[in-house]
């Protein structure tokens, strides 16, 4: 039996999101190089992998964000910092390492 990596229980979450109408986006994070060799960050240390969102209707959207972990795998002291923020913002955020884990929390939340 083949071994699930995170490539795909992000390729599940991702296709359920777009089963469901959501807009999903790939945010990056980092420290880039300029030609000239000046460092540049890129978003924040720990952010998710991907944001969602969608309209609802009356220019109302919703808009959550996931990161994705191999089977077993779990957040790194950053990843659960930038995520706590998040919801302590009152924005919809987690990790789920695996496609059933990220769909129970999806209906938990409230979204349809």
């Amino acid at each position: 039996m083949n071994k699930l990596t995170e490539n795909d229980v992000e390729a599940e979450i991702l296709r359920f999101l777009v089963r469901k109408n959501w807009i999903v986006r790939r945010q990056h994070s980092g420290i880039f190089r300029t030609q000239a060799g000046y460092p540049i960050r890129l978003g924040e240390p720990g952010m998710c992998d991907w944001s969602a969102m969608r309209p609802t209707g009356n220019r109302v959207v919703q808009y959550l964000e996931v990161e994705a972990k191999a089977p077993g795998k779990k957040p790194d002291p950053k990843q659960r910092e930038y995520m706590a923020k998040r919801r302590r913002q009152g924005i919809s955020c987690c990790y789920a390492d695996s496609g059933l884990e990220f769909e129970a929390w999806y209906f938990a939340e409230g979204f349809e």
